[in-house]
């Protein structure tokens, strides 16, 4: 996907509202950025960036053999952990690229 960032620009000329970029998953990181600059942008959907973590992290703690009688002994609780570490983890990794105005001015973590 190529994103027009002279469109993006003109836009946020033309008018006073506070833009989101849609389709942000697997945009590289340079052309965001650029974005957030010449088009004020001040949200970016990276939902299935995000999702996509999710799947790779729960496909790393499953076990090879996927027969019943080995998942029957996994401990869910542990696949599903990976998957959220991986999510904690692109969703950081954003952050600090990126930056996060709002995110920092709360003090949240």
């Amino acid at each position: 996907m190529k994103i027009d960032l002279g469109l993006i620009a003109e836009c946020a000329s033309s008018s006073s509202i506070l833009p989101t970029l849609h389709g942000g998953s697997f945009t590289p990181d340079g052309v965001l950025r650029e974005a957030i600059k010449v088009g004020q942008i001040v949200k970016i959907n990276i939902g299935t960036e995000v999702r996509a973590s999710l799947l790779r992290g729960i496909g790393t703690a499953l076990p090879k053999d996927l027969s019943l009688e080995v998942l029957a002994r996994e401990r869910f609780h542990r696949i599903m952990a990976a998957g959220r570490d991986a999510v904690v983890a692109k969703v950081r990794e954003k952050i600090a690229i990126l930056g996060s105005k709002a995110w920092h001015e709360r003090g949240s973590t």
